[in-house]
């Protein structure tokens, strides 16, 4: 099958973004821009499409480029996150239109699930901090085990404990802490501190009790993710602020009362299981389009059962 050229690319993402946003021409100059001026970063068809030109899914006074952007907005498109719940964009700001927040968020996720590109083994090597080890034998997914909630409680005293006031927030995210939902045997943690860039506050501290920081993203919130001593953990440090912390929040909580999208999350997770990847990261790139389906219905019709609630 023949893959489009570039410029038949930029026709069909321009076509795709119309139909959500309608007749903003702003979108035909940051085409022009990408197929004129390319510069060092070709690669990202959107790294040009949402430039400055366009103010759709940044507001008209965030004229820089959000690549360069460091640690301010979310990863680009191409960078896909490295823990479960995977892909990440900021919510759309909605100076740029009338569209409802909630709508507006909404159309962000299915613009990040169309716009996806699989991280790279050279973008997961820079991230890593120590050996990128492919996978040994098949990702494992297992009923839900009513112990995981007891395990996170466990290793959030012992952080709790370790850190002290320097911990903003401690959250259970992931799989593991939707009850009733099948997961990989692994607790994914949200660690919240002041400033997750600043890792002479937490890491030393951390390591001292036997943690092992493993990934390091300057570029993507400050995101750093540490191994824990005992229990399989992923725990995920960010700043107090980042959005990020947000959308694991709503995907968590919306799991957790939408017993539809929970199954629909768990037999999709099954169907991936079955193939063979050769990083962890690969197998959570291929459920990009299903957490994205989940988040843009979590915004949508979150928003609407929270204005029914008002009345």
């Amino acid at each position: 099958m023949r893959l489009p050229n570039k410029r038949e690319h930029c026709v069909g993402v321009s076509h795709f973004l119309f139909s959500l946003y309608g007749s903003e021409v702003e979108i035909l100059w940051g085409i022009i821009a990408w197929l004129d001026k390319p510069g060092e970063h070709e690669r990202s068809l959107t790294h040009w499409i949402l430039h400055p030109y366009s103010g759709i899914l940044f507001s008209k006074q965030q004229r820089s480029c959000p690549r360069c952007a460091k640690g301010k907005v979310s990863r680009h498109w191409d960078q896909p996150g490295s823990f479960g719940m995977e892909m990440h964009m900021t919510g759309i700001d909605n100076t740029a239109g009338d569209m409802p927040k909630e709508a507006s968020e909404a159309a962000s996720e299915q613009f990040r699930a169309a716009t996806h590109v699989p991280m790279t083994e050279e973008q997961m090597r820079a991230t890593q901090v120590g050996e990128l080890a492919p996978l040994v034998g098949r990702i494992q997914i297992v009923d839900y085990d009513a112990e995981w909630p007891r395990l996170f409680e466990s290793e959030a005293e012992r952080i709790q404990s370790t850190l002290g006031y320097r911990v903003l927030s401690i959250e259970h995210v992931g799989s593991t802490s939707v009850p009733g939902l099948a997961a990989k045997p692994k607790i994914d943690i949200l660690l919240v501190v002041a400033d997750s860039a600043d890792e002479q506050a937490y890491v030393p501290a951390l390591e001292a009790a036997a943690y092992v920081l493993r990934i390091r993203e300057p570029d993507w919130y400050e995101h750093r993710m540490l191994k824990g001593p005992g229990t399989d953990i992923n725990l995920h440090v960010f700043s107090s602020g980042c959005p990020e912390i947000d959308r694991m929040l709503l995907f968590r909580d919306w799991l957790r009362s939408h017993a539809a999208d929970r199954r629909l999350y768990e037999r999709t997770k099954r169907e991936l299981v079955r193939l063979n990847w050769k990083y962890t990261q690969n197998y959570a790139d291929a459920k990009t389009a299903v957490v994205e389906e989940i988040l843009a219905r979590a915004r949508r019709d979150g928003g609407e059962e929270m204005r029914e609630d008002d009345y």
